[in-house]
């Protein structure tokens, strides 16, 4: 044994080793996809949320989609209690462009969002939408190696 060998990897503590070992291999497995919650101010992330954050109903999710991220940002006091002024939804999905594409058509439709702009190009689709209540939806889809990125941008508008 060396003269600056750390405690823990001496022979007296074995099961020290054995513990250190499993959080250094073990862990990082497990906590690959665990759901984590960071609060700064009133910037909410969600990284692998179980529910969705802020304002987003399960409507404006496609089936077998699976949530990555999703942040919320409240401009005033008030906003932190009630819903979040603006928000950030990404997902991944395996449908392609053009299914998702009719699937957020037909949302829109549904619910009566008004679609103010539509751009399509060849790996992408861009919304932008405005709901009768004032609030704004941007949808963009992008593939990447066969999977569909989705990020929804949700903001509020304030009547003055």
């Amino acid at each position: 044994m060396g003269l600056f060998e750390p405690f823990f990897l001496k022979k007296e503590n074995y099961f020290s080793k054995g513990i250190i070992l499993f959080l250094i291999l073990i862990l990082p497995i497990f906590s690959k996809d665990r759901p984590e919650k960071i609060k700064i101010d009133r910037v909410i992330i969600h990284r692998n949320p179980i529910e969705l954050p802020g304002v987003f109903t399960e409507s404006l999710i496609p089936q077998n989609s699976k949530i990555l991220l999703g942040t919320e940002f409240a401009k005033t006091m008030i906003d932190s209690l009630t819903d979040s002024s603006e928000s950030v939804l990404i997902i991944e999905n395996s449908e392609s462009l053009e299914k998702l594409s009719e699937f957020y058509e037909k949302f829109f439709k549904e619910n009566d969002w008004k679609v103010l702009q539509k751009d399509i190009r060849e790996d992408k689709i861009i919304f932008l939408t405005e709901s009768n209540t004032r609030r704004t939806l941007g949808v963009l889809i992008k593939t990447d190696n066969g999977k569909s990125k989705i990020k929804l941008f949700h903001r509020r508008n304030y009547s003055l």
